[in-house]
């Protein structure tokens, strides 16, 4: 399943580009933050190191716009996020979703311009299976 931000696709439904990192993935790189986990672990994600140790920046396939904000669009558990990627705690990721082109754009606006990552907690897949099972039953 491919989560957008908004629902849950199947892969073979799917339009776009997209590039979904599971919690496996996450945790055979060893890192503090999910910055430095997801460093060199999917194609289209480029980390700028500015001043040579830490990301100060991050691309989603290169740089779309010229003179506004160039980040990709943080998504985290259906909400925008402006924070710190760096505070997110790695452990409570289930999986991450890269939407890499245009139809990242039909669904978020004009801020998904550069790409967007959904990033979805264990606490909010948790709740989507008992709301599923509540529904059902």
């Amino acid at each position: 399943m491919v989560n957008t931000g908004f629902y849950q696709v199947p892969k073979e439904r799917a339009t776009g580009s997209f590039t979904i990192v599971d919690n496996i993935s996450l945790n055979r790189s060893v890192g503090g933050n999910i910055l430095q986990r997801l460093d060199g672990i999917t194609s289209g994600l480029q980390f700028v190191n500015a001043n040579g140790n830490k990301p100060t920046d991050i691309r989603v396939r290169g740089l779309a716009t010229i003179q506004s904000d160039a980040s990709p669009l943080i998504v985290l558990d259906n909400f925008p996020y402006d924070g710190d990627l760096a505070s997110i705690n790695p452990n409570d990721i289930e999986n991450v979703t890269i939407l890499k082109d245009a139809a990242a754009a039909s669904i978020w606006g004009a801020r998904a311009g550069n790409g967007v990552i959904v990033i979805t907690t264990k606490r909010e897949s948790l709740i989507r299976k008992l709301n599923y099972l509540q529904t059902v039953m």
